[in-house]
């Protein structure tokens, strides 16, 4: 993120309101699923859990990559 965005203090904001939204918004998909399950759905919620929490971690692996090849790029000066 530091390397992509050129500012040490940009990039932790950037990062931090990034983790800020992400926790939030997985907190907020928590709080609606569990207003919503009944002893009947509940593997219906719980496969619905696992499936965004597969994507979830797929799309985290992806930002990590696309900064890590940023970090590679700017600081080892190394063409991708």
């Amino acid at each position: 993120m530091v390397a992509a965005l050129g500012s040490v203090t940009t990039g932790v904001a950037v990062a931090a309101a990034i983790g800020i939204a992400h926790g939030t918004g997985r907190a907020l998909a928590v709080v609606r699923d569990s207003r919503q399950i009944g002893a009947t759905e509940y593997l219906r919620t719980l496969l619905k859990s696992m499936y965004w929490r597969t994507f979830d971690g797929l799309a985290l692996l992806v930002i990590g990559g696309v900064a890590a090849s940023a970090y590679i790029s700017t600081f080892w000066h190394v063409r991708l």
